[in-house]
């Protein structure tokens, strides 16, 4: 949809609903699955690949969005890592 593929259904409606609040004008830089390079010490040690990233127009944050009921160990490490190196939460959204 809109040139994007996505990784399974649930994602696909979050997507519905992102788009909406983007088309309203409340969301804007809206990515799809971006990747985030996980670098310590100077060495990418693993990227991290949240659902969406964007920008909340109320309140002038940028969000990171990881859509799913479960989460495997190495992913948590993943998100653990992310928030660490970059000072902002992961929002769950099942």
């Amino acid at each position: 949809m809109d040139g994007h593929s996505f990784k399974n259904e649930i994602d696909y409606r979050k997507y519905l609903g992102v788009k909406r609040l983007v088309s309203d004008g409340r969301l804007t830089g809206l990515e799809i699955y971006p990747k985030f390079p996980l670098v310590v010490r100077g060495a990418c040690v693993d990227t991290f690949e949240a659902t969406f990233k964007f920008h909340d127009a109320r309140n002038g944050e940028w969000r990171v969005v990881l859509v799913g009921a479960s989460i495997s160990k190495p992913l948590q490490t993943k998100v653990h890592l992310f928030e660490t190196l970059y000072d902002m939460p992961v929002e769950r959204w099942a």
